[in-house]
Parts: C-alpha cells; structure tokens; sequence
C-alpha cells in the first residue's frame, strides 16, 4: 500500500490541506527570495550612489584647492602690478619733479650756446 492509502482515510482533507500547506510554503518561499533580491539590489544601488557620493566629494575638494591656488596666483599678479604701479608713479613724480630742473639746464645751455655763438661772430668779424 501507498503511503496515502496506509496513512490518509478516504474521503479526508488532508491531502488538501496538505496540498495547500505546501503551495503557502513555496510561495512564501518565493516571496521571502524575491524580497532579498530586492534588498539585494537595493544595498548594491546605494554602494554604487554612495561611490559616487565620494567621488563628488573628492571632486568638490579638488575644485576648492584649485580656486584657492587660483585666488592666491591671482593675488600675487595683483600685488606685482600694484607694485609695478607704485614705481611707476615714484618715477612720474621724480619726472614732474626734474621738469623744472631740466628746463632750467636748457635755458643755460641756450644761453651758453647763444654767447659762444656771439663769441665766435665777434672774433670773426675782427
């Protein structure tokens, strides 16, 4: 005898209870596999998001020490200029400064120019 005719009586439920306990228990069995594929899935999505979180980030801090050393390239330009400027204006000043001076040697030497020349006529008229 079978193991269903030794152990089940004819006309009995269990061999659909059993069925269905069996059917609940696959399925259950499924859905608990799906829920960890998910889970899965979903821890192997937020490693990814979280990579690239850091990489953002690193990237972000690159960006910030790049614009520092610009700033800084950027300052020190300023400050060569500021003083390139600076020196600049000393010799416009010490220019301003000689103009007079300069003008003053140029009447001299006009005049030394015109009694050479007075001079020279005079000894060459005798």
């Amino acid at each position: 005898r079978s193991f269903a005719q030794a152990h089940i009586d004819t006309g009995s439920a269990r061999p659909l209870f059993y069925t269905m306990g069996a059917i609940f228990a696959g399925s259950y069995t499924l859905e608990l596999v799906h829920h960890r594929a998910h889970e899965r899935a979903h821890a192997q999505h937020l490693v990814r998001h979280r990579g690239e979180l850091e990489q953002g980030i690193v990237d972000a801090q690159e960006a910030v020490v790049a614009h520092a050393a610009a700033v800084r390239a950027e300052e020190e330009t300023a400050a060569r200029h500021a003083h390139a400027l600076a020196a600049s204006r000393q010799r416009l000043m010490d220019l301003e400064l000689e103009g007079p001076k300069v003008e003053q040697a140029v009447g001299r030497a006009q005049r030394a120019l015109e009694a050479f020349v007075k001079k020279q006529e005079a000894s060459s008229g005798h």
